[in-house]
């Protein structure tokens, strides 16, 4: 989608270490907890889901298989394309769909 709909919605992927998922479950993904320099939420497109899993595994010195991918509905309107297609980042809260062990989406790219 080159240019989404004013107040549409899509599906974004969103990967965090898994210690984070009760919390993220209860809260919502919350920008004010990002470790990078901007205080914002990062989310993927599916097609980058692996890219992001080897981006935060490195980034959090785990390994994947604890990590999980969280799946949301976004409105297009309140998240912002970066430079490199696929990626999107939001300073907005969003409640999570459903959070699933990353080992699930290694498994179905193999």
């Amino acid at each position: 989608m080159l240019s989404p709909l004013s107040g549409s919605t899509g599906v974004l992927f969103h990967i965090t270490p898994e210690e984070n998922a009760q919390s993220i479950d209860t809260s919502g993904i919350l920008p004010m907890y990002s470790k990078g320099k901007m205080q914002v939420s990062w989310y993927v497109r599916r097609s980058e889901i692996l890219w992001a899993l080897a981006h935060t595994s490195s980034r959090h010195d785990l390994p994947t298989n604890r990590l999980v991918v969280c799946a949301v509905v976004i409105e297009w309107e309140k998240v912002k394309r970066t430079s490199r297609q696929g990626f999107y980042y939001t300073y907005e809260r969003y409640f999570v769909e459903s959070i699933s062990p990353a080992v699930m989406f290694i498994e179905q790219d193999k």
